[in-house]
């Protein structure tokens, strides 16, 4: 093994330990739930939003993509407070957090000759009973107004629920883009992508990549190819086929976007806080991608007999993604090897939550 360069005795190493069934892999994860478990934004405690679907009255053709992409564009500006936890879609569908909103946020859009007529509903959790209503007037499709304009209304709702907001991350939600045509082919990949069908990652792909073609001084498109590399990695991680390659990539659209991009990503979900020596790092990356990095130390100090170092790397891949199945089993591996036969079943168990296919 000595001759061998040290990629290649890695990928020999992690063959050699058979940490998941590959016949049953293909059913045993429920992976809307297992990638939604995160809020929309970064704060872990405060006020609960939910944020539900725009009713579509005029029901144009093309204009479907407005029920999530309104949603989602409000839902994201709100969240851009310490004080709130923001749910929609699939996070509000999975987390237990959003079952007792202390706010709902809907609404609905009427498609004029020239524009869109969107009204913001603010309503109470417990009843549904209406707090406050926004009405929003701008021109579509082609107009930077709708962000500016949501902006607003996300200050509003700040001011009415009692939550202070950080204007600066406003500010980048902003400004992700001016163009409508982005945000729409973004919107259109992540509903794609959030389906977690491997029969829909072209279709996702497709869709980042246009709108990156529609503006490609924006995050968005880079965002969504980067998150969805990540999954395509993670997922074929879980299932023990080659994984690497997907993390490359999502580095490279990263260090394409911090080139390219005039924003840095709006959100990057974290499994913890980060500590102040990661914050620097966690501005330009994911927890996917850390995850990736501190799973391949451990693999290295694993491949070296340090299984001391090999803990400790393993622990830190979990902490940022606590749905890793298979870092988990490296965690109780390296456990096991140290002597430690409480925290090695501790770890196991936790690889059989998220993966019942991880092999005893």
């Amino acid at each position: 093994m000595k001759s061998l360069p040290r990629i290649l005795k890695l990928a020999l190493f992690i063959l050699a330990i058979p940490a998941v069934s590959a016949a049953a892999g293909r059913e045993c994860i429920n992976w809307p739930k297992i990638m939604s478990q995160q809020a929309i934004g970064g704060a872990t405690s405060g006020k609960i939003v939910v944020a539900e679907s725009f009713t579509d009255y005029t029901k144009v053709a093309g204009d479907d993509w407005l029920s999530a992409g309104l949603r989602d564009l409000i839902a994201t500006m709100v969240a851009q407070s310490k004080s709130v936890r923001v749910f929609a879609g699939s996070n509000a569908v999975y987390n237990p957090d959003a079952k007792n909103p202390a706010f709902i946020i809907s609404g609905m859009f009427q498609h004029l000759e020239g524009g869109l007529r969107i009204f913001v509903k603010l309503m109470k959790g417990e009843d549904k009973s209406l707090v406050s209503q926004y009405e929003v007037l701008v021109p579509y499709p082609e107009s930077s107004e709708i962000f500016t304009r949501f902006t607003d209304v996300a200050r509003q709702i700040w001011a009415t629920i009692q939550a202070g907001g950080d204007e600066s991350r406003l500010a980048m939600v902003r400004d992700a883009t001016p163009s409508t045509r982005a945000y729409e082919s973004y919107v259109k990949g992540r509903q794609a992508l959030e389906t977690y069908k491997m029969a829909d990652m072209e279709v996702a792909k497709t869709w980042f990549e246009q709108a990156k073609r529609n503006d490609y001084r924006s995050p968005l498109g880079y965002q969504g190819m980067i998150d969805l590399y990540t999954f395509l990695g993670f997922y074929h991680k879980q299932r023990h086929e080659p994984f690497g390659s997907y993390f490359q990539q999502a580095e490279q659209e990263l260090a394409n976007m911090t080139r390219l991009a005039k924003r840095l990503p709006l959100v990057v979900l974290m499994a913890k806080k980060p500590t102040k020596k990661e914050q620097e790092t966690v501005k330009l990356a994911n927890r996917f991608l850390l995850d990736h990095a501190s799973f391949n130390e451990g693999l290295i100090a694993a491949e070296a007999g340090n299984w001391k170092a090999a803990a400790e790397a393993f622990q830190s891949a979990v902490d940022y993604v606590p749905e890793d199945a298979i870092a988990w089993y490296h965690l109780a591996r390296a456990y096991e090897n140290l002597g430690n036969a409480a925290e090695s079943s501790k770890a196991l168990q936790k690889a059989y939550e998220v993966n019942p296919c991880v092999e005893k």
